[in-house]
């Protein structure tokens, strides 16, 4: 019983999450930040459950704030995916670049081993 209805949570969650990302990807801020509210309400009864929810609610609460910080910068990427547009993801992947290298580092305190690197 128990794992069903955290099966379950997990997929109402799932299904929120693409939402959000859908309306990010469409330009719709003010739809996808209406959406990770509720969502955020809803994991803050469920924190009482268990640590997993209570870091998932973490994360979206962080994930809110980055939103409604950015929300003039969020364009619709649909619309430049239709207008032929290419989308660069250069600057994310130069960010993620720079903190395997960091992380890399032998003196680094959190180094990861080369497997790890390349998952």
């Amino acid at each position: 019983m128990v794992r069903s209805l955290i099966g379950l949570t997990g997929v109402l969650v799932s299904i929120d999450i693409r939402a959000v990302k859908w309306r990010l990807w469409h330009g719709r801020v003010d739809q996808a930040i209406r959406n990770l509210e509720r969502l955020v309400a809803k994991l803050k009864t469920w924190q009482q459950k268990g640590h997993f929810r209570s870091r998932l609610h973490n994360l979206c609460t962080q994930l809110l704030t980055y939103i409604r910080s950015s929300r003039g910068a969020i364009i619709s990427y649909s619309k430049g995916n239709r207008a032929g547009l290419r989308v660069f993801t250069t600057p994310a992947e130069s960010a993620v670049n720079s903190l395997v290298a960091k992380r890399m580092v032998k003196k680094q305190q959190m180094r990861q081993s080369q497997h790890c690197a390349t998952c």
